[in-house]
């Protein structure tokens, strides 16, 4: 799992796991012309984020393994709920690290998380996992790590 959604949708949680496949990730000497690895979207759903996060276990089509998650985008609806019981789901599980970029947005998280970078690209290269170049190109909101946030929280 590269990346990992919150938000709260009629009374329930739903979780967002963005999977890609790290065998693909390499880039690959091809003639053809390249294509952007693919990324599966799991998504699991419950009255609470423990329910959540074990349905989007038994959803996922890939096994979930926490230790390569790079982003956390959260729904502004979660954020007007309070993230405490988010941060304490997420502090549940070691592998999750305090490093992981942090997003809030609007937008629907599946579609958040299914824009890929341009063509012939990861999706680990897109802006939800490496924010920092384009921050520094231009912009003027600075990209947060998870460790901040908690510590600005």
């Amino acid at each position: 799992m590269s990346a990992f959604g919150v938000d709260f949708i009629n009374n329930e949680y739903v979780l967002y796991a963005q999977s890609v496949d790290l065998a693909s990730v390499a880039k690959q000497e091809t003639s053809a012309t390249p294509k952007s690895p693919p990324a599966t979207i799991s998504i699991g759903r419950g009255k609470t984020l423990m329910t959540a996060f074990d349905n989007l276990q038994k959803n996922s089509q890939i096994p979930l393994f926490l230790g390569f998650v790079s982003s956390l985008v959260v729904h502004e609806r979660i954020l007007q709920k309070g993230i405490i019981s988010t941060h304490d789901i997420l502090n549940r599980y070691g592998l999750i690290r305090y490093t992981k970029w942090v997003f809030g947005t609007r937008e629907p998280i599946d579609k958040v998380l299914g824009n890929h970078s341009l063509s012939g690209f990861s999706p680990l290269t897109s802006l939800l996992h490496q924010p920092k170049d384009v921050y520094e190109q231009r912009s003027f909101i600075e990209p947060m790590q998870f460790y901040r946030f908690i510590s600005n929280f």
